[in-house]
């Protein structure tokens, strides 16, 4: 029960911060029920499949892993987003960012990268939260 609350909490954590960073996600007229059916589904991937792909990179550890787990919540969101009317996943606009005197233009981006960028930010963002719940 402990880890089923854990992950969805995480997922929650993850899908939020990831739409408030890219806004690639809408989930429509109904929001409050589009949002607990997409975190159920990845609560759930993300309990059953990665201990699989643990398992299957377990010779590569890092960025392997890393690069399944995105590529597994990407072709996931994709899914959620035919089997689930009001979710979607939109085109959305990067604001301009300055970190450290470095400045990174704002940019358009097309429904791919918006995919791309926002299933990389959810998978970075569970799996930090994942490594500090183990320790």
């Amino acid at each position: 029960m402990k880890s089923i609350v854990k992950s969805v909490v995480f997922s929650y954590i993850a899908l939020i911060l990831s739409k408030n960073v890219v806004n690639g996600f809408s989930f429509g007229s109904n929001e409050l029920k589009s949002l607990a059916l997409v975190l159920i589904a990845l609560s759930l991937l993300n309990m059953f499949m990665v201990p699989i792909f643990k398992l299957i990179s377990l010779p590569f550890s890092g960025i392997v892993f890393i690069f399944f787990s995105f590529m597994l919540n990407l072709i996931t969101l994709y899914v959620l987003t035919v089997l689930i009317p009001d979710f979607k996943m939109v085109a959305s606009n990067l604001p301009q960012l300055r970190i450290l005197g470095f400045m990174i233009p704002s940019r358009n981006l097309t429904l791919f990268w918006s995919a791309m960028l926002s299933s990389l930010v959810f998978t970075l963002v569970y799996g930090f939260f994942d490594w500090m719940s183990r320790r």
